[in-house]
């Protein structure tokens, strides 16, 4: 039998770990990206269907620049 991971939490659960994890000094909306945060992948995103940034032609080759 091949074994899956479903990586959809329902909203209950997000709900309360969301809670949890404010009340240990996150913020309330901790886990969305800020303006700057989306405006840098949406550029990234552009570039690579122009092919605009230098040395990358494919996703993961941007993975690796981006992990050197």
């Amino acid at each position: 039998m091949d074994t899956r991971v479903d990586n959809r939490i329902s909203a209950g659960i997000k709900q309360k770990a969301s809670k949890a994890l404010a009340d240990h000094g996150l913020p309330k909306y901790w886990d969305i990206p800020n303006v700057e945060t989306m405006n840098s992948i949406e550029e990234a995103i552009d570039d690579l269907k122009t092919n605009k940034l230098e040395g990358t032609m494919s996703y993961p080759e941007l993975e690796k620049l981006l992990d050197e």
